[in-house]
């Protein structure tokens, strides 16, 4: 009481370096905490032209590698499948692991040292590892905490800002198995039509379209029945017969004359490298750079990335990040919005029961005081700053009110019935509130340390919160009893002057 000055700056100071924790890096945001689940997704990409028996042999060689690990449950194995999409050379290998008290390797690490292993082993096999809780964020199995949508109008000044993004992604630390969403170049036949011989021939695009959806990509509109069962019957050439430009030169299309017109006489043939899926995105021509991300905050990892790639973005293309990082800015945004509510609500409730502006303010000294100790905890656990530990930071503005609400109702009682001065109404506030100040903290604190130090499997999904809720009690209690006093005093004597 004798020192409030300092005692304020002090408090302030305090409260200015926990904040400051967060853009130094020692505390790492993310939308939900890293969780091991003791399961891990091993996607396997092979050559496009492999066929399904192929890559079923390629996928037993993983299948042994992975089965002989001690950590390792058991595996369950989709061949030609990935997510929603059937492919022929994709395989997605599900592992299912030991319990962590049975294991030293945490999930993530250890998903990584298998794919490499995979890769080192097995020649012609590009292998990622997945985490399956990102399936339900939005992109099925092959979901990833980092994604940029790079999209434009110009398909080229698209490829060549996401290529400069990519190469960001892969030189910032924490990243691993960046890749584009569209697969690698296959080779394709290129067909360049003669308007002017078609018009002369009589041909339409339509009906050219036709002929060489038909041929080449099959149709299977015939159906063949035995008893219950329906087959399809595919129509369309045979490999053989469309392996060169010379094949493909011989095909014909009816004209409106009812005459055929090989290919050869109105169109251009050759084959090259194109881009096995175009995709768009409000109707531009996109293409979205993914990276999984270890051993660091995908938030924070995105952060780096989008400050390193804000000065190679030309004009004309748009980057947005998407996914789990689009998900977290709206979740965020709105627990912002929640953790101001909250704290007008307390005001305007206090307001109600005090009947008066002054002493809610007071009382609401006590929320920043709490937000010291949160953060602390959150840097020396090495916790992240994510949805959970954002919701009990929200829920310490209403359990750490309760100190502050202690020490002014006390001091206003001592100076309304007593008549005493504010000084000595605060001191024996402070002694008179100091026990049951620190039965209700103490108890919640001893009731969250279960959860905090908790380590069975997903434990790592409420130990945030937990330690959240213990560093601001503990920070609140200790600072409420000489901060709140302190802050009582200067208000009150300014509106004691005010009123003389």
């Amino acid at each position: 009481m004798r020192h409030k000055a300092i005692t304020l700056l002090s408090a302030l100071i305090l409260f200015i370096g926990s904040v400051a924790l967060l853009p130094a890096g020692f505390i790492g945001t993310n939308m939900m905490p890293e969780i091991d689940r003791g399961e891990f997704i091993i996607t396997l990409e092979m050559n496009p032209q492999l066929t399904v028996y192929q890559n079923n042999q390629l996928t037993m060689q993983a299948e042994r590698l992975i089965a002989s690990k001690p950590e390792v449950q058991r595996i369950y194995t989709n061949v030609g499948i990935s997510g929603r999409s059937a492919r022929n050379n994709i395989t997605t290998i599900y592992a299912l692991m030991v319990d962590k008290s049975e294991r030293d390797a945490e999930v993530q690490d250890f998903a990584q040292q298998v794919k490499n292993e995979i890769m080192a082993t097995i020649p012609g096999i590009r292998a990622r590892a997945i985490d399956p809780g990102l399936r339900g964020s939005g992109g099925g199995a092959s979901a990833n905490p980092i994604q940029f949508i790079v999209q434009g109008v110009d398909y080229e000044m698209v490829q060549h800002t996401a290529d400069a993004i990519l190469e960001t992604v892969r030189n910032t630390p924490g990243t691993a198995d960046a890749k584009f969403s569209i697969d690698d170049p296959r080779q394709e036949a290129q067909i360049e039509l003669n308007r002017d011989r078609m018009a002369t021939l009589g041909l339409s695009a339509g009906d050219v379209g036709m002929t060489l959806r038909t041929s080449l990509t099959g149709n299977s509109d015939a159906k063949f029945s035995d008893g219950t069962h329906d087959y399809d019957i595919r129509v369309g050439i045979d490999n053989f017969d469309r392996r060169n430009t010379s094949d493909l030169a011989r095909l014909t299309v009816k004209n409106n004359r009812g005459e055929l017109v090989e290919l050869q006489q109105f169109a251009n043939i050759s084959y090259g490298m194109g881009a096995s899926v175009l995709e768009r995105t409000d109707r531009m021509s996109s293409i979205t750079v993914n990276s999984n991300v270890v051993g660091r905050p995908a938030s924070t990892v995105g952060a780096e990335i989008q400050n390193a790639i804000a000065d190679i973005i030309p004009d004309g293309i748009t980057v947005r990040p998407a996914g789990m990082l689009e998900q977290q800015d709206a979740a965020f945004g709105t627990l912002g919005m929640a953790f101001l509510s909250a704290i007008v609500l307390i005001y305007l409730i206090m307001v109600v029961l005090y009947n008066n502006l002054l002493d809610p303010v007071i009382v609401l000294f006590s929320v920043p005081l709490s937000i010291i100790g949160a953060l602390l905890a959150l840097a020396l656990t090495m916790s992240t700053l994510n949805l959970f530990s954002i919701i009990g930071i929200i829920v310490l503005i209403g359990i750490v009110s309760k100190n502050a609400i202690l020490l002014v109702d006390f001091a206003n009682h001592k100076r309304q019935a007593e008549g005493m001065d504010i000084v000595n109404a605060l001191i024996e506030a402070g002694k008179e509130r100091l026990r049951p100040i620190l039965m209700t903290t103490v108890s919640t604190i001893c009731g969250m340390l279960p959860i905090a130090l908790a380590a069975g499997n997903a434990a790592e999904i409420k130990n945030g919160m937990a330690w959240v809720i213990i560093g601001g009690l503990t920070s609140s209690m200790l600072l409420t009893l000489v901060v709140v006093p302190a802050v009582y005093c200067v208000l009150h004597g300014i509106r004691e002057k005010i009123k003389a």
